[in-house]
């Protein structure tokens, strides 16, 4: 294991070396030096982890997983936020700010139980970075293929942090190649730009693409964008039980993974039942989902759709400690089912037909 710290350190600080360079020769540009200055910054989480791994490497400090885990999943919250204002920059189209909110509103996750927290903001980070380096792809110049390496870059990280949420793996190890790669991305982007001029270009959907490139395009669109919409209507879900619990001063009141599934625990002497600490999370968000659909765009409406569709799922434990029939549980999941296939479509529908470009 030794011998990993030191590979990890020597990768970190290659990291943090390349990305100082290319700020020193670039922050006098007007728009390559805020690029340059945003990812030196990254570079500096990259020197901190390099230096916590040699501390490691010489038993100053005793190293922990779970410690780790936390330091890893800060490290790379901070570098999607940044890279987020890295690939802004690169466009300068503020249909970006979509997913950020929708990044963001997945924080209420900061309720479930401390580690499966960080695996999951793991995830959704590697989701957005997904996402935001599928952007470039679209461009018509040199930095399309910047665009190609970071989606490889997120989605072998995404992968590694599904096998670890299912148990399979060690972060620290999974965290090594990550950065290997997170190394020849970094790497290619700063020598493409000292060699190419960085121009705003217009993203154009007139030049016929591939069919097959369109159609894997719109699937990762629907796949990172479901799968945020899921968490964050999941964790506003069990907030929702939890505040109300909070707000009658129950005994106790905790979010918990069991069973493949979050619920919470709640002890409450102040109640004569649970009744409304079970409509709170039933009600909560799709009060939200409404507001969002009467103030919102129609990008906005379709996720408040995608809400109202989890929340109906997610609620099927609730509707039967309710004590409602079988018959209503099953028929709150079909209706939630249909929420979510008419959400899906509308998203399709707006990609394709109304060229918002999103991508």
């Amino acid at each position: 294991m030794k011998l990993i710290f030191l590979i990890n350190f020597l990768v970190s600080s290659i990291i943090f070396f390349f990305l100082l360079k290319g700020f020193l020769k670039n922050y006098r540009d007007k728009r390559t030096g805020k690029i340059t200055q945003i990812l030196f910054i990254i570079g500096l989480l990259y020197l901190v982890l390099g230096g916590i791994s040699l501390l490691w490497f010489f038993d100053i400090l005793i190293y922990n997983s779970n410690d780790y885990l936390i330091i890893y999943s800060i490290l790379i919250i901070i570098q999607s936020l940044l890279l987020f204002g890295v690939i802004f920059l690169f466009s300068l189209n503020k249909n970006l700010f979509y997913f950020l909110f929708l990044y963001l509103m997945n924080f209420f996750s900061l309720f479930l139980p401390i580690f499966n927290f960080f695996i999951l903001s793991l995830i959704e980070s590697f989701l957005l970075t997904i996402i935001l380096f599928a952007y470039l792809t679209n461009r018509e110049d040199v930095y399309k293929r910047i665009g190609y390496i970071g989606v490889l870059y997120s989605v072998i990280s995404l992968v590694f942090q599904v096998l670890l949420l299912v148990g399979i793996g060690d972060v620290y190890i999974f965290s090594l190649f990550s950065n290997l790669f997170f190394l020849i991305l970094i790497f290619n982007l700063l020598a493409d730009l000292k060699k190419y001029p960085l121009l705003h270009l217009e993203y154009s959907n007139n030049k016929e693409k591939p069919y097959f490139l369109v159609l894997l395009r719109h699937f990762i669109f629907i796949i990172v964008l479901t799968n945020f919409i899921f968490i964050g209507t999941l964790g506003i879900h069990e907030l929702g039980h939890f505040g109300i619990s909070k707000l009658y001063n129950c005994e106790s009141g905790k979010i918990i993974y069991e069973g493949n599934f979050l619920h919470t625990e709640v002890l409450c002497k102040n109640l004569p039942d649970n009744i409304l600490i079970l409509l709170g999370g039933i009600l909560i968000p799709v009060l939200l989902a409404v507001v969002l659909f009467l103030i919102g765009d129609n990008f906005i409406r379709d996720v408040s759709i995608l809400i109202i569709g989890f929340n109906l799922i997610a609620s099927n434990r609730d509707f039967t400690d309710l004590g409602v029939s079988d018959n209503f549980v099953m028929l709150s999941l079909f209706i939630g089912a249909i929420f979510l296939i008419i959400g899906i479509i509308m998203f399709v529908k707006s990609k394709v037909d109304s060229n918002l470009g999103y991508w």
